[in-house]
């Protein structure tokens, strides 16, 4: 064998891992909490309001305004109404007369009709129309 025909040699490089876990310190938290009572002194206050309804019912040309009197507001509450007269009066009469009259008429018409004639042909002469 001469250089040029021999054999070159093929390698290939493998790599090779290993983990190993190391267990080097260990961490502990501890949490503490502290309660303190201690007494809050505050003066609330709040209103409260009375409600009274005052039936009125008559007509006013115009809405009152709030107006207060003493330790009370009121407050007027109105609404409007409508008063409508209706009455009939005849406008017109309209009269309508029917009659009924005929005319006579000549109109020019294409009517088509058509018609179906059936024949049987003998077996022989339908193989030949089948082939065509």
């Amino acid at each position: 064998m001469s250089d040029e025909q021999s054999p070159l040699p093929i390698t290939e490089e493998v790599a090779r891992i290993d983990k190993h876990i190391i267990d080097r310190t260990t961490v502990r938290l501890e949490t503490r909490t502290e309660a303190i009572e201690r007494v809050v002194r505050e003066q609330l206050a709040h209103d409260e309001v009375e409600i009274e309804r005052v039936s009125i019912g008559h007509e006013v040309k115009e809405a009152p305004r709030v107006r207060t009197e003493g330790d009370v507001t009121i407050v007027p509450v109105v609404r409007e109404e409508v008063r409508v007269e209706k009455y009939l009066v005849l406008v017109e009469e309209i009269h309508l007369r029917r009659r009924t009259r005929t005319k006579n008429v000549e109109i020019p018409v294409e009517l088509r009709r058509q018609s179906v004639v059936v024949s049987r042909l003998p077996p022989q002469a339908n193989s030949e129309e089948a082939d065509q």
